[in-house]
């Protein structure tokens, strides 16, 4: 979002504003420079939360209902038919391990 692109870059500016005081030994100058960069990671964490929260809602959520209908559309083979070699195959799939193990 634009406003976490804006925080970023006052964060990148504090960064080097304090690398140059601290070559310069300004020491209490950087140390300040230093808090304001962690309130604005902070800032922008929680914009970073806050645009993922908002863009969540809108994201579309696919079943596997949603799955075996287009799998079922696609090869011609009815939704139930599958259903029901997928539970069969389940069932013996206890056996199948025993016999492997």
């Amino acid at each position: 979002s634009p406003e976490m692109k804006e925080i970023q870059r006052e964060i990148d500016a504090l960064a080097r504003e304090k690398k140059i005081r601290i070559e310069n030994q300004e020491f209490e100058k950087a140390v300040e420079l230093r808090d304001n960069e962690e309130e604005l990671r902070s800032k922008l964490e929680a914009e970073k939360e806050k645009w993922d929260q908002e863009n969540s809602i809108n994201e579309p959520s696919i079943t596997e209902e949603d799955i075996a209908e287009v799998v079922s559309s696609m090869t011609g083979i009815p939704l139930n038919r599958i259903e029901e070699k997928e539970s069969a195959r389940l069932l013996n799939m206890a056996e199948e391990l025993s016999t492997k193990i």
